[in-house]
C-alpha cells in the first residue's frame, strides 16, 4: 500500500491582535491533516490545548517562526493573541 502524502490545499493570512483567534473556520475540515504556521510582523503567543493565551502565557511566537500542528483537535484548539503592543500576522497554509 502507498504512503498517503499531504496535499496543500488552502491558504490565509490572518491578523493577530488583542483578542485571541484561530484558524478560520471553513478552512478547519474533516480531513485536515496539518497546518504549516509562519510568523509576521510582531510577537505573539499560541497554545493549542483549548485554552486561550494570554499576552504574558502559551508558547512564545516570533518573527521568523515556523510551526507546524498536526492532528484536527489541536488545529481547532489553536489560538494565537499578540504578545506586544503590535498586531501581527500569522501565514497558514492547510494540508490534507
Amino acid at each position: 500500500m502507498a504512503k498517503k502524502y499531504a496535499q496543500a490545499w488552502g491558504y490565509e493570512s490572518i491578523t493577530v491582535s488583542g483578542t485571541e483567534v484561530g484558524c478560520s473556520e471553513a478552512k478547519v475540515i474533516d480531513g485536515l491533516d496539518q497546518i504549516l504556521v509562519t510568523a509576521e510582523d510582531a510577537s505573539m503567543r499560541f497554545r493549542t490545548d483549548g485554552d486561550a493565551p494570554t499576552d504574558a502565557e502559551g508558547h512564545l511566537f516570533e518573527v521568523g517562526d515556523v510551526l507546524s500542528v498536526t492532528g484536527l483537535e489541536e488545529i481547532k484548539n489553536l489560538l494565537f493573541i499578540k504578545a506586544t503592543g503590535t498586531d501581527a500576522t500569522v501565514r497558514v497554509t492547510y494540508y490534507v
